[in-house]
């Protein structure tokens, strides 16, 4: 979730250079996917069941969802840096991990 919340910042800081609404949007598709992704972690925290952790991964997938349309409905926000962002911030889940295993195995060495 640190590294989603670092994305978006750099994100946002790069759309800035394009335009503050291009800015904004970068934000906007960051709270987008760490708001469910925080959510998704509190509520893994506890002792759950694989079949309740799979319920909670669907619960996060649709409550992204949900908040995707309404910031589309209520915020309508520039292409250009939501799309971005949102992209930036969907890799992080594959970048992360890859980083994480990468200075471990360093550490070791």
């Amino acid at each position: 979730m640190v590294v989603q919340l670092v994305t978006a910042v750099v994100t946002a800081l790069a759309m800035w250079l394009v335009t503050v609404e291009e800015a904004a949007a970068a934000l906007q598709a960051g709270v987008v996917c760490i708001l469910p992704t925080a959510g998704f972690a509190w509520l893994s925290t506890r002792n759950v069941r694989a079949a309740q952790f799979v319920g909670l991964g669907v619960l996060k997938s649709f409550v992204t969802m949900a908040s995707l349309a309404v910031v589309f409905v209520v915020a309508k926000p520039a292409p250009l840096g939501f799309f971005a962002a949102l992209i930036a911030l969907q890799l992080a889940y594959v970048i992360g991990p890859l980083l994480k295993k990468r200075a471990g195995a360093r550490a070791r060495n």
